[in-house]
Parts: C-alpha cells; structure tokens; sequence
C-alpha cells in the first residue's frame, strides 16, 4: 500500500544541503522550541517540507527566498525568527543594506511597531557579525 507519492527521501536529502548552506552546524539557532521538544516528528517533518521542497528549489535563488521569508516574518512581527532568518539571508548573499532597505519598503505596509521589530532584529544580527569579525582578527 502506498501512503505518499511525495519524494521524501529526496526531500530530506535537499533539506540537509539547505540546512548546511544556513547554519554552519547544519541546525537551526531556532531548533529549540517547543515543538521540536514536544512533537520532534512534526517538527522534522516540517523542516523537511520547508526546506527539502520549497528552499531547495532552484527556480527562486535562496537569498530571494530568504528575504521574503524575511518579509513574511516582519509583517508578523516574530523578532526572534527575524533575527534567524536575517542572518540566514546574509548567509544566502543579501547585505545589510539590502535588508535594511527593504525593510523601508515594508514600513508602509506593515507599520511603524513590526519595521522597527524588523530594524532591531537586524542591528543585533549586524552587531553578532561585526563582534565575531572582531573576535576572529589576529
């Protein structure tokens, strides 16, 4: 009996390539929460649809993907995914200055309280950069 014609496997294998491109351990900074402590298997799942299907596909490039999830989070207003997924942008390509002025474009659409979410999350991503700069100079 089949239960799913999706491609898991290759999902799961596209979803580590991902994870591995983000996050230098190939895990989340995000990974702990309760989801992932309460339902591992959700949480899995999810990052393997999330990641393996759609972040892994080449017909939007990651940087792109990762500013509109970058987007999607400030119109939300979750300043601890933002800062996740900033740094997961920078990593993917866009700079500072590319988030920031994006984020401007957002103000009118979102509104002063969730932009200055958004401005704050990238200050103390910008600043974590610069100190680990600092700290890995001879």
């Amino acid at each position: 009996m089949v239960v799913s014609t999706f491609p898991l496997e290759s999902w799961e294998t596209r979803a580590k390539d991902v994870a591995n491109r983000f996050y230098t351990t190939g895990r989340s900074p995000m990974a702990k929460n309760g989801m992932a402590e309460l339902d591992p298997e959700l949480a899995a799942l999810i990052q393997v649809i999330a990641r393996g299907r759609s972040y892994a596909d080449d017909t939007v490039d990651l940087k792109t993907r990762a500013l509109c999830t970058v987007s999607c989070l400030i119109g939300l207003g979750e300043q601890p995914y933002i800062e996740t997924w900033v740094a997961n942008a920078i990593t993917a390509g866009a700079t500072v200055e590319e988030i920031a002025s994006l984020m401007s474009q957002l103000f009118v659409y979102v509104g002063t309280l969730k932009s200055v979410t958004g401005f704050n999350a990238l200050a103390a991503v910008r600043d974590r950069l610069e100190a680990a700069a600092t700290d890995d100079t001879p």
